[in-house]
Order: structure tokens, then C-alpha cells, then sequence
């Protein structure tokens, strides 16, 4: 399926405040060689009009036994650049566990399972069971940390949301472990203390060789070394904002959702401070449900040197925000829908996935179906 997404310009919904907006659009469309609106630094507002070709592929959906199955949520995808697979890690999807006196009411979250995926194949594989020997394992991973580290050649699974059913299979509770892909191991460094507070999304830097954490629950970011295995609190860095699940590293600053405040953010890492980016094409605040608000992902496209903006929880709108010209763009994906999405820079795709988004999670009947999603310029 084919989604054109040449957008005309137009007057958006911003609020008052959105000159670097227009500006970028102006600038987007004079590389067109078409004239912005004569009206357009009047009315202060206007959208990016860069034509671009936008392919949706549906793909089969992995089986219960070879990856994600079912309604997903709170799993975590990520990119090994040696091997081109992805790879999944924990969150809750749905077939039965392992016993337990009080697993069965939960039978289908925190899953310790790990599943690669080859976005050219489409092939699923399973790569660390639930349960493993000794239950030496990242102990049911939920809303949790999960990067790969280009330095060390490795991941990283870092706390996040855990919870313990008194299963026969339970792992490790509040450690960093690594884990290998060639050899298909985990990794501890003993005494290592637990983080200051539960994290909800990780960004591995290889510049300051740091994980920064950060969460929709406000609050501090938190930065880990891998070298010490030592955690920082950066005080005041996040005040009084609530940032959405997903961010991205875009050049030396880390993309997110306020949507509190209805703002898209950076956190600058060298100068570890925060700064307002541009107001969002929607309105955030409004989302009738609370926890729908969190679930706004933020991917940096490096191919397009643009963001994309997917609000899967309340307006199901995606959005590209062009870094150079500082202009939002609506576009079209079509049928691709899911709260679980990653960019693999190599095929310039994105895979999307998971969950229909109706909060009820019906296991049986909830779509699975993996859509890859490619945008280019035209």
C-alpha cells in the first residue's frame, strides 16, 4: 500500500507561539521553489508541504512461539547494527507462562522471553526462553530499559516497571545485566546498586559512552555508566514535565513528548538541560484518558533528518517534525498501527506493531500484525 503525503500548507491548531514553525515551513517550501503564502508571517502558522513517498507493508504475524503474539504492550525493540536483526525484550503479550501460585491472573505480562526479527525476511526466531537455568535471566521486564551499547558490542536490560508473580521462573530483580547476541548470554556485575527510581525508556550516547533514563512519570533524568556501573541524578532537569514513553538521539540531544505541556523537547546531553523544540501539531492535554497521554512516540528517521511523531494513545495522527526546518508535516501510514515502533537505519524502515488500542487487551482477538513503514523523499 501506498500513502501519497505531498500536504498543502495550511493554518494549523498551534498555539500562540509557533513562529519556528511557519518559518520552517516557509523555508521547506521555498526549496520547492514554491512561494510561501503572502499571509504566512501574519498568521504565524503553516505546515511543511516536502513531497514524499510513503510504502505500508502488512507482514504475518509472529506465532506465540517465534515472537510477540497477541495484544502487546511495555515491550521494548531495538536495533543490532552487527547482526541487522531486531530485537525484542520483555513486556506483556499474550500465551501462557510458566506456574506459578499467583502468575495465572497474569499470565501474559512482564514476559522474560527475548525474539529477534529480520526486517528483510520477515523471519521471527526465539533467542532467550522465559525460563532459563538457574533463572539466571533479567528478571520480567515491563516499561523498562533496553539499548545497545556500539562500544561494547552488546545490550543493555536496565530496571524498569518489574513485577513478581512466585513463579518457577522468576529472574533477577532491580540489576543492570548485559547481554551478548553471538553468545546468547546474559551478563552481571555484582554489587551494583539499584537504580534511584524505576525508568521507563533508555538512550545509549556513545559520545559520553552514558545511558540516559528517562520516563513519563517526570522527574529527574538518570545517567548510568557502563564502566562503574554508577547512577547520577541530574537534578531539575525534567521539572514539572511529563514526557512521553519514546524518545530519540538526534546528534547531541534526545527527543520526547512533554505532553503536559504540549511541547516536543530535547534534552541536551552536553549541556544537560532541557529546552522547549516547537508546540505540538495536536493538542495533548485533551486526551480524555490519563495513561492514553503517555503512549506518543518520538524516532529519529537519520535518512530524512527528521523526527517522527506517532500519537498512538488518543489522536492516532503521525506527524514528521523536519529538524532543519524546524516544520511540522502531517503524513499518512495507513493501516500501520501499534504501541511498539523502531527504526532500522540500514533499510530505512520502521516497523510498527502491537495492540489494537482499546485498553481492555483482549488476548485472543487483539492484532499482532507487524507493519513496516518506509518514508523517502520524493
Amino acid at each position: 500500500m501506498r500513502a501519497s503525503a505531498t500536504i498543502r500548507a495550511r493554518r494549523s491548531r498551534l498555539r500562540a507561539g509557533s513562529g519556528p514553525l511557519l518559518a520552517g515551513a516557509c523555508l521547506a517550501l521555498s526549496a520547492l521553489g514554491i512561494a510561501p503564502p503572502v499571509s504566512a508571517e501574519r498568521y504565524n502558522n503553516g505546515f511543511a508541504q516536502i513531497p514524499l513517498d510513503i510504502q505500508v507493508e502488512a507482514r504475518r504475524p509472529p506465532t506465540c512461539h517465534e515472537g510477540p503474539c497477541n495484544a502487546m504492550k511495555h515491550g521494548r525493540l531495538t536495533v543490532n547494527p552487527q547482526d541487522g536483526l531486531i530485537y525484542w525484550h520483555g513486556g506483556d503479550f499474550g500465551y501462557a507462562g510458566p506456574a506459578g501460585s499467583d502468575y495465572p491472573h497474569f499470565l501474559h505480562s512482564a514476559r522474560q522471553e527475548i525474539f529477534s526479527y529480520d526486517i528483510r525476511t520477515g523471519e521471527w526466531r526465539l533467542v532467550m526462553p522465559y525460563c532459563t537455568p538457574d533463572n539466571f535471566t533479567f528478571g520480567h521486564p515491563d516499561q523498562h530499559g533496553w539499548v545497545w551499547d556500539s562500544r561494547r558490542g552488546h545490550f543493555w536490560a536496565l530496571p524498569g516497571q518489574q513485577r513478581y508473580f512466585g513463579t518457577d521462573c522468576d529472574g533477577l530483580d532491580k540489576q543492570v545485566m548485559g547481554f551478548d547476541p553471538q553468545t546468547g548470554k546474559w551478563r552481571l556485575r555484582k554489587d551494583q546498586d539499584p537504580p534511584p527510581r524505576t525508568v521507563e525508556f533508555a538512550v545509549y550516547d556513545a559520545g559520553t559512552d552514558k545511558v540516559y533514563l528517562l520516563g513519563p512519570r517526570g522527574g529527574n533524568v538518570l545517567v548510568w555508566d557502563p564502566q562503574t556501573h554508577e547512577w547520577e541524578q541530574l537534578r531539575g532537569s525534567m521539572r514539572s514535565r511529563r514526557h512521553a514513553v519514546y524518545a530519540a538521539l538526534a546528534g547531541r540531544s534526545i527527543y520526547s513528548v512533554d505532553f503536559r505541556n504540549n511541547s516536543l523537547i530535547a534534552f541536551d546531553i552536553d549541556r544537560q538541560r532541557i529546552r522547549d523544540v516547537a508546540p505540538l501539531p495536536w493538542d495533548a492535554p485533551a486526551c480524555p484518558h490519563p495513561q492514553a497521554r503517555e503512549w506518543i512516540y518520538t524516532l529519529h528517521l537519520a535518512h530524512l533528518e527528521a523526527l517522527l511523531v506517532y500519537d498512538w494513545g488518543c489522536s492516532k495522527s503521525a506527524w514528521l517534525y523536519w529538524l532543519e526546518h524546524e516544520a511540522w508535516q502531517p503524513i499518512d501510514i495507513g493501516a500501520a498501527d501499534g504501541r511498539h515502533l523502531v527504526y532500522h537505519p540500514a533499510t530505512e524502515q520502521i516497523l510498527i506493531m502491537g495492540d489494537s488500542g482499546d485498553y481492555q487487551h483482549d488476548f485472543d482477538n487483539d492484532d499482532a500484525t507487524p507493519y513496516i513503514v518506509r518514508i523517502k523523499r520524493r
